[in-house]
């Protein structure tokens, strides 16, 4: 066996599945498309692929930076969120440390960690949600970095502002902790933490977001982080030089300034929401209350099963046993035609 030993555990990232006749809803990409602005940024710089690209991503850290009221050296941009969870990982981590995530959630996390050599601790998730206690008590002299999906993939689940506070006020200063706010874009709860607030009273914490969902730019690939300068400026030591290419440069800073798209995008999906709860709740069927563009139910039956006679039906949603929930599956939120094609299926599942 050539690979390393504390790779040789990992199991593949599996993702969402598509088929030419089938409609994909399993992936949580935007059902609008990419956002338009974005479309015209990439065509725009098309005659400029024989150049490589700002290697320091300095247009768009400059933008985000001026959004969220940082400096540039606040930012960082990387290959997708997974990429930057990797840099915290390879700047930080050495041999003996432990990694910290929950369970039940994305498994980068877990890749990440394992791939720079940390020993990976978990805490369960409780009830669907994240166990904040659990995990702060699980927090030792040895663990180096900690992971946090808010909203929660694949729950879509939350914590709240208070309790996130609390929670990294009691951690110690040794502990970085990296909050994933990929879906954050589509929450609608006053609660949801304030993160720009606790990046400046935490010095240990970075947040990361992405274009992947809300501007619809999956395919590009593109994350962004969150930090005070120390943290980010470590992170980025671990960096290639040319790891953002130079349409996603482009395309992220125009996505930026697409705010008819960026509000279209939501509207779509908090409108889907209220027509999924309603018909979930006409159907008796259990879910998680969401804050995501997803929801995530559970007919009771095995999710490899469900997931197999809702793609007979023409759906592709995903089956959450790759997460450790082997009867719960995952819808991406959708528009009305679809969201109803999804429950006439669950109704009829149901009658079977």
């Amino acid at each position: 066996m050539l690979l390393k030993a504390s790779l040789r555990d990992i199991t593949p990232y599996s993702a969402g599945k598509s088929f030419p006749d089938k409609v994909k809803l399993s992936s949580n990409e935007n059902p609008l498309g990419p956002s338009p602005g974005a479309v015209k940024a990439i065509e725009a710089v098309l005659g400029g692929l024989h150049r490589y690209p700002d290697g320091a991503s300095t247009m768009l850290r400059d933008k985000i930076a001026n959004i969220h009221g940082l400096t540039r050296e606040e930012v960082a941009v990387g290959n997708g969120s997974d990429e930057l969870f990797a840099l915290i990982c390879g700047a930080l981590l050495d041999t003996g440390d432990l990694g910290l995530i929950s369970e039940n959630t994305f498994s980068e996390y877990r890749f990440s960690l394992k791939l720079f050599g940390a020993t990976v601790e978990s805490c369960p998730l409780k009830e669907g949600c994240y166990d904040l206690r659990g995990l702060a008590a699980k927090v030792k002299a040895e663990t180096k970095i900690l992971f946090l999906c808010n909203p929660n993939n694949p729950t879509g689940t939350y914590f709240n502002h208070r309790e996130l506070d609390n929670f990294l006020s009691a951690l110690p200063s040794h502990v970085v902790v990296v909050l994933d706010e990929a879906y954050q874009d589509y929450v609608d709860a006053p609660d949801y933490p304030r993160a720009l607030e606790l990046i400046k009273k935490y010095p240990r914490l970075m947040v990361t977001r992405t274009f992947s969902k809300i501007y619809g730019l999956a395919g590009l690939r593109i994350g962004y982080a969150l930090g005070q300068e120390e943290l980010i400026r470590s992170m980025l030591t671990a960096k290639q030089a040319f790891n953002v290419n130079l349409l996603s440069q482009a395309a992220g800073a125009a996505a930026l300034d697409d705010q008819q798209f960026h509000n279209s995008s939501r509207e779509m999906t908090l409108e889907g929401k209220k027509q999924l709860y309603k018909g979930l709740d006409d159907l008796a069927i259990q879910y998680y209350p969401t804050q995501s563009n997803f929801i995530c139910l559970s007919l009771g039956i095995p999710a490899e099963e469900l997931y197999q006679q809702i793609l007979d039906r023409g759906l592709i949603i995903r089956s959450l046993k790759s997460f450790g929930m082997d009867r719960h599956i995952r819808y991406t939120i959708s528009s009305k035609e679809d969201n109803q094609r999804f429950l006439d299926i669950l109704k009829e599942l149901k009658s079977c």
